[in-house]
């Protein structure tokens, strides 16, 4: 059942109105549940990768997982470590010498091609398959992205 923003209506009997009232209730507290697991609605962390990375490692956690990177020297980053089914992550360069490799079990990119960032590039990933919990990682899949010009 999801909250159904039509009920009650002009013509819901009093009678009903617990019942209305416990059913909402019940899914409001689950979405706060879904989301408290995944910690937080948002959050944000800045990261500068050494050279040569080729990890991503996620610190935070949160529905949308914004990251402000850079790095020290070139990386081609090949994983991200860490996320959860159905998570958003943000990321936005800071600088030069990040390149996302496409991979289709790790980091799916839409032109199927790497990626190589400048500053102020922003790419946005959705997680698929993620258990922070056992260690899987999942996918990551472009959702979108903005080259800075």
């Amino acid at each position: 059942m999801t909250v159904d923003a039509t009920i009650p209506s002009g013509s819901t009997l009093m009678s009903d109105l617990v019942d209305i009232i416990v059913e909402n209730r019940t899914q409001i507290n689950a979405l706060w549940a879904a989301i408290a697991a995944l910690g937080g609605a948002a959050t944000y962390e800045s990261l500068s990768l050494g050279a040569g990375a080729t990890e991503l490692p996620l610190t935070g956690a949160g529905m949308v997982h914004s990251i402000a990177l850079g790095a020290a020297g070139g990386c081609n980053i090949t994983d991200i470590s860490g996320g959860a089914e159905g998570q958003l992550l943000l990321i936005k360069a800071t600088g030069v010498n990040i390149t996302l490799i496409h991979n289709d079990a790790k980091i799916h990119l839409n032109s199927g091609l790497d990626l190589t960032l400048a500053a102020n590039d922003t790419i946005l990933l959705l997680n698929e398959g993620g258990v922070i919990s056992t260690g899987v990682d999942g996918i990551w899949i472009e959702v979108t992205r903005t080259i800075h010009v």
